[in-house]
């Protein structure tokens, strides 16, 4: 069953929520085990859900649980209806049925849209089995430069500077940018 989601049930299961934004498997773009947003950031834009007209947060509950919920929000002047979390812990093919037909009737003639990762197969497979073509494949590749150990032994290190100046569009000025400070002038240096 799904049902609007009050300012006290927010703070009551916003852990909860949380917690599921964190797992692939039980939770819709965007994610949050990326190791870049934080617990604040997913809290800072769920309760935006309570000062903005066109965004909703709707609770699913399940046996009588609540087991997730669904942030949703839409664009009037585009027919345009999309989420901003989807966050099941159990039972997501029944929340996405329900999500469905609660936006067929709601937001009748509008394009809905979901994102969701590879992991969450039981959101792939109903909405694949149910008429849902995937528009988009995106792949979220992060790195941590801090994290990289620059003197680990690598044979096949290609060290490439690259500095630019603003506004120099010559081919010479290009090439010496590329490579200043290691003194070969070539775009990349072995050493």
């Amino acid at each position: 069953m799904l049902r609007e989601c009050s300012s006290n049930e927010f703070d009551k299961y916003i852990d909860f929520i949380y917690d599921l934004a964190t797992d692939l498997t039980k939770s819709g773009y965007p994610t949050y085990c990326d190791g870049i947003k934080t617990r604040e950031m997913f809290i800072e834009r769920s309760s935006k859900a309570f000062t903005r007209d066109t965004e909703q947060i709707l609770l699913f509950e399940y046996d009588g649980v609540v087991q997730g919920w669904i942030h949703y929000y839409w664009i009037s002047e585009d027919n345009y209806l999309s989420t901003c979390s989807f966050n099941i812990n159990i039972a997501m093919r029944q929340a996405l049925k329900e999500f469905i037909e609660f936006a067929y009737e709601r937001f009748r003639g509008y394009d809905l849209y979901f994102g969701f990762p590879a992991a969450n197969k039981d959101a792939i497979e109903y909405l694949s089995g149910h008429g849902f073509e995937c528009i988009e494949e995106d792949y979220n590749n992060v790195a941590f430069p801090e994290t990289f150990d620059i003197t680990q032994k690598v044979q096949s290190m290609v060290r490439i500077i690259c500095r630019s100046r603003i506004g120099s569009t010559s081919k010479r000025d290009l090439r010496q940018n590329l490579c200043r400070g290691s003194g070969c002038g070539d775009r990349i240096c072995n050493r």
